[in-house]
């Protein structure tokens, strides 16, 4: 299972440089496993690593493509007050 969330915060990590780093991630990673156990667990009876390793890619994605946005918004507001000065 640490494979599965290794793979996944390296993926999430790679297409979010700048926004986030590899620690954070794999630690949120870990944090979705560890909090959504029911989840976890079906998928690793069901030997469907491949299926839990896309849930948590998912998951992850969808947290720092909000943080992404975040820090787009906010260049945006600085670009616009160096521009009004």
């Amino acid at each position: 299972m640490g494979d599965v969330a290794e793979a996944a915060a390296h993926k999430v990590a790679r297409r979010y440089t700048g926004v986030t780093e590899y620690d954070d991630v794999r630690q949120d990673a870990n944090l979705l496993l560890a909090t959504n156990h029911d989840t976890v667990r079906r998928y690793l009876d069901q030997d469907q690593l491949g299926l839990l390793h896309r849930w948590l890619w998912c998951r992850l994605t969808d947290q720092y493509k909000t943080h992404a946005r975040h820090r787009t918004a906010e260049a945006s507001i600085e670009q616009l007050r160096r521009q009004a000065a």
